[in-house]
This record gives structure tokens, sequence and C-alpha cells, in this order.
């Protein structure tokens, strides 16, 4: 009993889509736009989003071609 990501239900090309998510069984049928961090446990010194930053400001840029 796991919540499954379907992209195809956001009706828009999902090779401009990236998930962030702990789990990538999370989203089976798109395995190449999920980005695995660890699970926020509420800990204040967790900083595992904080470090996938510069990869998204990366993707972000619409001079890069994925």
């Amino acid at each position: 009993n796991t919540h499954i990501k379907d992209l195809s239900y956001l009706n828009r090309d999902v090779r401009n889509v990236v998930v962030l998510d702990y789990s990538e069984e999370r989203v089976k049928y798109h395995p190449d736009n999920v980005i695995v961090i660890d699970e926020f446990d509420g800990d204040k010194n967790d900083w595992e989003l904080d470090k996938s930053i510069p990869l998204l400001t990366y993707l972000a840029d619409p001079k890069v071609d994925i």
C-alpha cells in the first residue's frame, strides 16, 4: 500500500518534470525523473533539500537541454 506518483496525470511533457522524493518506488512509472533524497524527519539540522538547490537551479535554466 504505497502512494504512487504517476507523472502522466500532470498533462505535460514528463521530460520536463523532476520529482524529489525519499523513495524511488513512489515514482516507479518514471524512474528517470526522480531525485532520491533522505526522508525529512523534522530535524532542523537536516540540510538534504538544501544540498539539492544547485542542481535544481541548473535544471530550471531555460538554456539547459535535458
